[in-house]
């Protein structure tokens, strides 16, 4: 078969000549049009012709054009063309050479232009002549009507006895794969339609590809999403000024406020200028770029556009407002090809894709090469081609979206430190190479690499797992915001401003040539710096409270109440009890660590959060304020020896347990949330009126002030802190007002207790306690989980992968304060949001390594507080709930009593928050959950006032938050997913067991008023007979040596004389105590009762 013509095009009964395959190549883009060259060259290599090729495509045949022409009239996008893309057109014999190299413009140098001022680097001689780095710029238009050219003069060659048809201005419609045809509609006349017969099809659509939408009707498995590369942007083409060197290619970051920019060479001395934004941005573009007056934009572009001097601002100005707010697609397929329909993709029509990397067009290319060469390989057998084609390109195409999506990222400042990293990599990577990994941005567009070999790089790097959490979260608040999931979104909670652009790869390889030395020492800034958090790992536990996570923790929405059909608001907030977890913090539990936890540099803790002391001068107890403030310095011991026992405990200037920087801020957005949620000072209008707690645009209204706020935590510095960092910034504006006006500090009482007696964390020691504790822990429940296979696998792991023979609760907090604050875990646990890896601990003990040692940690540790209806739970908190419902009990007056306390604030720590969930209902709190840092618990109290008249006494209603979520309706007692419940369920539960008796024990029938001690204290004896002993031993190791030896024969003596009369008294009490308990010196108690075994803390 030869020519097809219309007649024998609208024969529905067609048949294919013997020996003869029709190929219909829908696109005559740069992929369709390789691909039409490539197989008449195999028509060539082969004895006899097998392919009859028909290329469809709706628009002009680019190949009839002059290249005057094309320079006027078509001008297009302007793309690179790198190593990938000539190899590719290489493998056509003579068209790269002769077609397409000379209507491109190889790059000789790049230049960025900060301002008016422009760095410029150019390359060597040697690296122009490096094949395995070529770089052209290449109008997509002239390129494409190169490659036609060449196809045309191909058909006229005898060897291909008219076997190859191409059909422009003429549109595939639709795909009938049951008859193996497509249906062709003629651009220019409407009526002429007609179906082509194929053996084999080939999409080469683009992004609204036709032939994939065949595809997605024939296979259920097939998988594909569109979507677009979020930016809004411009291109014009100007005549070059001479002051823009020929061969260079130009950044241009904030070409205009918000947007960046990229000129690139083009022939004909002309210049394309493309400029662009992120969409989240386009609102707050300067309205004059925005405009259809092009005097307007001439008159912006003069005033604002510093980099260089245009030739023709009017011409730029014209360009700029007779072209819409481009927008791209983007494409992500799971496979290329079906046997059953003989379809295959390639192209834009299998993974369009953001220019960011510069390499659409080259994939594209070498998508038709790599199904050439499989042609030649497999003796062009289709069943064995088309499935060899999708497993070669499939990870290639995927990684080339991936890669051009999230190799940058969009947050300014993780790129910034991306740009370091990338900076140091690359110098030590030239220093020893053999030791330092390339970095992926550097191997992208050189032949020796695939890009799935860049995405491989980028990913074992975790560079890609990192940006692609920030840059969805980004992607996914604008559609919320823009479609009105979302209305309005607490202040704080975007981050991401300014992204960098579609220019950011060459941005970066600029400025890694030109600024070296100023990002070297920038990088020993960053270092240093302790805002540049949860950078090492790719993603994090929620229990590290990153910034992703504390954005998912604002006051959530109240439901409306209706009350006769009306759902008006009727219900006043007057009461709100919030008890938080501290913020991130250092190590609480440092000897109990795995091995190497201490080493330098992760076992140096230094700190950049201080503490401020101040007190009120003696000869002026009236003063409003200290006239001096004390910063608590931990650097006493600086400069001391490595071995030296002068140090402290954490081989710092941290103090031990003490909140970080991740802490504050994660207390700042606590602090944020509470102020969108029940401050109004005048400026939200949008919030909900029934949520405002406090008016502040009252005249003399200070919410800071007692009575009406209560701040109460216990005397740990990172429990105080967190507590006056949130209230800081809730208040924020009332306390500067309040500067203002009284010429002097605002005071917010602190209220606290020594730590030993303090109710804020579980005091656990008499009969009830240890009575429930026994309970619980000869559960069946408890009994399960610790003889499951699952508990026995993790401490096996535990003993031989992390060399922790005892585990004790005291490993979370080793774990956690490593991964959150970026330091080294075991190797044997280093698998936290990683894919599989096929390596010796996952053939040992299987996946999720990590993630199982905290569930199985936190669950052997924490199913007391559950077992029972929280029975445990309501003993050790009892005091504490005492006084919670001291404070709220009178919001539940009718009376409007303006001494009660409207805003209670209890700073404590995860043991204070899950007990006290616990002993609300074991629904609220499984076995596995636990309060991660800077948790929130929130109890409300709405008041509701009847429409009747003639009632006079409210109702109250409860509403229980915890971490953004309302959780009320799992409160027994409370109707199924209600946001409200009458607050009878709350007090009856809580009044049945909240109590100060004997720290919560009740009476004490044993006439023993001792106050349960603290754990922390038990731990501060211990550090401090730990510090002696370590002096004794270094100072006077003879004396011990004799101590030693007359100590242990008295004590041996008296013990086996004991033993032996106490064993022959009575039966051996047995307690069945998991192997992982916590371990507790009796000499060291300094108490009879004990503090519980669940704290981490």
């Amino acid at each position: 078969m030869c020519r097809v013509t219309s007649q024998t095009q609208t024969d529905e009964n067609a048949q294919t000549t013997t020996g003869i395959r029709n190929v219909v190549i829908a696109g005559a883009g740069p992929a369709g049009l390789l691909l039409t060259a490539l197989l008449m060259q195999r028509n060539q290599e082969l004895p006899e012709p097998l392919y009859n090729i028909i290329l469809v495509d709706g628009r002009d045949d680019l190949s009839q054009f002059s290249m005057e022409e094309l320079k006027k009239s078509f001008r297009s996008w302007m793309l690179g063309l790198a190593g990938h893309g000539c190899s590719a057109l290489r493998t056509c014999h003579g068209l790269y050479e002769e077609y397409c190299k000379k209507v491109g413009i190889e790059l000789t140098s790049l230049s960025i232009h900060i301002g008016s001022k422009e760095f410029t680097q150019s390359a060597t001689p040697e690296e122009m002549k490096d094949t395995d780095n070529e770089n052209f710029i290449i109008d997509r238009n002239f390129i494409v009507a190169a490659i036609a050219r060449f196809v045309d003069d191909a058909k006229k060659q005898p060897h291909n006895n008219n076997l190859c048809q191409t059909l422009y201005q003429h549109k595939l419609m639709y795909v009938d794969y049951d008859q193996r045809r497509v249906l062709v509609r003629s651009v220019i006349d409407a009526n002429n339609e007609f179906y082509l017969p194929y053996d084999l099809l080939v999409g080469c659509d683009g992004v609204r590809s036709v032939v994939r939408e065949a595809m997605v009707k024939r296979h259920s498995t097939f998988e594909m999403d569109v979507g677009d590369i979020f930016q809004a942007f411009k291109a014009v083409h100007v005549e070059r000024p001479d002051t823009v060197k020929e061969a260079s290619l130009h950044l241009l970051p904030a070409c205009f406020p918000d947007m960046l920019g990229i000129a690139l060479p083009e022939t004909g001395n002309m210049l394309n200028i493309s400029m662009g934004v992120p969409r989240h941005l386009f609102d707050q573009l300067a309205p004059d770029l925005k405009s259809d007056d092009p005097k307007v934009v001439a008159e912006y572009t003069r005033k604002n556009f510093q980099a260089f001097q245009l030739e023709d601002y009017d011409d730029f100005a014209q360009q700029w407002v007779d072209q819409p707010w481009n927008r791209t697609g983007q494409v992500h397929c799971n496979f290329y090809h079906s046997n059953e329909i003989n379809v295959v993709l390639m192209g834009d029509a299998a993974h369009a894709t953001s220019p960011s990397i510069g390499m659409g067009m080259n994939t594209a290319l070498r998508d038709a090469a790599v199904f050439y060469n499989l042609l030649q390989q497999h003796k062009d057998d289709f069943s064995i081609v088309l499935p060899s084609f999708s497993q070669l390109r499939v990870k290639e195409g995927n990684s080339l979206t991936d890669l051009a999506m999230n190799l940058y990222c969009m947050d300014t400042k993780q790129q910034m430190v991306e740009t370091i990293h990338m900076v140091v990599r690359t110098t030590l990577h030239k220093m020893i190479p053999n030791i330092i990994a390339e970095h992926p941005q550097n191997m992208i567009g050189r032949v020796k690499f695939n890009l799935s070999d860049v995405y491989q790089q980028a990913t074992t790097l975790g560079i890609m797992q990192k940006h692609r959490r920030i840059n969805d979260t980004i992607r996914h608040e604008y559609f919320e915001e823009s479609t009105g999931m979302i209305t309005k979104r607490r202040n704080g909670l975007r981050r991401w401003n300014n992204p960098l652009s579609l220019s950011n790869s060459i941005i970066v390889v600029l400025l890694l040539v030109l600024f070296q030395p100023f990002f070297k020492s920038l990088l020993v800034e960053a270092a240093t710096d302790q805002t540049l958090n949860y950078q090492r790992y790719a993603v994090y536990p929620p229990y590290c409270a990153d910034p992703t996570e504390m954005a998912t923790r604002t006051i959530p929405p109240l439901e409306a109440i209706t009350e006769n059909g009306d759902d008006a608001p009727t219900t006043k907030l007057v009461h709100v009890t919030a008890v938080i977890r501290h913020g991130a913090r250092t190590p609480t539990h440092p000897k109990e660590c795995w091995s190497g936890y201490w080493d330098e540099p992760d076992g140096v803790w230094d700190c950049n959060v201080k503490t401020m002391l101040s007190s009120r001068p003696y000869t002026s107890p009236s003063a409003g304020e200290s006239l001096l403030l004390v910063e608590k310095v931990y650097d006493a011991f600086r400069g001391e020896s490595a071995d030296s026992i002068y140090k402290n405990q954490l081989n710092g200037t941290c103090q031990e347990a003490q909140l970080i920087e991740q802490g504050v801020q994660q207390q700042i957005s606590n602090g944020m949330a509470l102020r969108d949620a029940y401050i109004y000072d005048g400026s939200n209008d949008n919030q909900d009126s029934r949520l405002r707690l406090f008016d502040t645009t009252e005249k003399g209204m200070y919410p800071f002030q007692e009575p009406v706020l209560r701040y109460r935590s216990d005397d740990d510095q990172r429990t105080l802190a967190s507590g006056q960092i949130l209230l800081t910034t809730m208040f924020e504006q009332e306390l500067n007002s309040y500067r203002t006006a009284e010429g002097r500090n605002p005071v917010i009482p602190h209220h606290t207790a020594d730590r030993h007696v303090d109710i804020l964390s579980p005091k656990a020691g008499c009969p009830t306690h240890k009575e429930a504790e026994r309970q619980a822990l000869g559960s069946k429940e408890y009994q399960d989980f610790i003889q499951s296979d699952e508990s026995k696998n993790v401490l096996r792991l535990l003993k031989e992968g992390v060399g922790i023979a005892n585990p004790t609760g005291s490993l979370v907090d080793c774990l956690m304060t490593a991964i959150c604050t970026d330091r080294s875990l075991p190797p044997a646990l280093d698998d936290f949001g990683k894919e599989e890896q096929d390596d010796v601990w996952t053939k040992e003990y299987g996946s999720h390594r990590f993630q199982r040692v905290v569930d199985y940690m936190i669950q052997n540790h924490t199913i007391i507080n559950r077992y029972n209806d929280g029975q445990w739970s309501k003993v050790v908190m009892a005091p504490m709930w005492a006084e919670i419902m001291d404070y709220m009990m009178p919001s539940l007056l009718p009376d409007d009593n303006n001494d009660r306390v409207k805003f209670a604030l209890y700073s404590g720590h995860d043991s204070t928050l899950a007990p006290l969930m616990a002993s609300l209902s074991p629904r609220l709190w499984n076995a596995t959950s636990f309060p991660w840092y800077a948790s929130m618990m929130i109890i409300e109290i709405h008041e509701r006032r009847s429409h009747d008249p003639s009632s006079v006494r409210p109702e109250f209603f409860f509403r229980l938050i915890y971490n953004g979520e309302t959780l009320t309706w799992l409160v027994d007692g409370c109707p199924e997913f209600a946001h409200l419940c009458d607050v009878s369920v709350l007090t009856d539960r809580v009044l049945s067991f909240a109590t100060r008796k004997n720290g919560g024990c009740g009476s004490n029938e044993d006439g023993d008023d001792t106050v349960p001690s603290s754990a922390d204290d038990d731990d501060d004896v211990a550090i401090r007979f730990q510090e002696r002993l370590n002096e004794t031993l270094v100072n006077h190791p003879i004396m011990v040596i004799v101590v030693s030896m007359i100590t242990s024969f008295v004590v041996g003596s008296l013990l086996t004389f004991c033993l032996v009369m106490w064993c022959r008294r009575r039966q051996p009490l047995r307690k069945q105590r998991d192997q992982s308990d916590l371990v507790q010196d009796s000499d060291m108690n300094t108490s009879d009762m004990e503090e519980p075994d669940i704290v981490i803390d």
